[in-house]
């Protein structure tokens, strides 16, 4: 059966432009077919013949204290490791990878180091200078390979800095999250030690499911003493499935400045703190 349908539109589409046109204009009637699509293969890269480590860390990881080895089998075997050690010149020990799997050629595998304390004595590694930066030893098929690390975010050197901070001010004075939520606070509980110094608070930074009631940090500037300080908090979502999964819906990052220095860490709720916080969030949002 033809189909007469096609030439008729493509007829008053014709007529409608030569209407609109100068008289002597001519428009080319036939029919060019559409360009189709062709997939572009991308150049597969050439194993490195080695085994490529790189550093990773995720909000998981940071709330277990630990960092991730990812390593790249860049060979053409399959990689048995007996053992997988992290040196780093920033830490005060060793840390040995647990999770030890096979690696297949052109695989990427993910090796758990739980974090030790960080090296706060002395002067501060430099970053670009040769052997301030951590090494990756390999041991596999009875052979041993010390191999560097690519750490694009410096999260060792984040860590390092944030927990040498964490430190610094602790000397001075403890810092935690009250375990109850009053009258719509959040409220940080102050003991100094008794040393010297003082620390001031320059703000609190708002998570995914709790802040201030638009959103964003709390500012602040206030020298710490014995008294407690107080946020007024509001979940800023209500989402059912949020509140359940929890996460680090209650680990406040807290901005300090402490003896000329600034800087800033994560405190976490307790465990009946965040239970605590949890029941106000669905209670507000009308979810329990």
């Amino acid at each position: 059966m033809r189909r007469w349908w096609v030439p008729a539109v493509v007829a008053g589409l014709l007529v409608t432009t030569a209407a609109c046109g100068h008289e002597n204009d001519r428009l080319d009637d036939r029919v060019v077919p559409s360009p189709s699509l062709t997939m572009i293969q991308t150049p597969t890269l050439p194993p490195s013949g080695t085994l490529d480590v790189a550093m990773q860390e995720s909000s998981h990881d940071r709330a277990h204290h630990r960092m991730e080895a990812l390593i790249t089998n860049g060979t053409a075997q399959t990689v048995h490791p007996q053992k997988i050690v992290y040196d780093d010149p920033r830490l005060t020990a060793p840390i040995t990878a647990g999770r030890l799997r096979a690696m297949p050629p052109t695989s990427h595998r993910q090796f758990p180091l739980p974090l030790p304390e960080p090296r706060c004595d002395g002067p501060r590694p430099d970053p670009d200078v040769q052997g301030s930066k951590g090494t990756l030893t390999i041991t596999a098929g009875g052979r041993t390979q010390v191999r560097p690390v690519t750490d694009v975010n410096d999260d060792i050197g984040r860590y390092s800095e944030e927990e040498c901070f964490r430190q610094a001010v602790a000397e001075i004075t403890d810092l935690r999250w009250s375990d109850r939520v009053e009258d719509g606070n959040l409220q940080l509980d102050v003991r100094p030690t008794g040393a010297p110094g003082t620390v001031t608070l320059l703000g609190v930074q708002g998570t995914y499911l709790f802040g201030p009631e638009h959103g964003g940090s709390w500012p602040a500037h206030e020298v710490l003493t014995d008294r407690p300080v107080r946020f007024p908090i509001l979940p800023s979502r209500c989402d059912g499935h949020a509140f359940s999964e929890g996460g680090t819906a209650t680990t406040f990052r807290v901005t300090l400045r402490t003896e000329g220095v600034q800087g800033e860490f994560e405190i976490p709720m307790s465990e009946r703190g965040k239970r605590a916080m949890i029941a106000y969030g669905l209670d507000t949002c009308g979810l329990s």
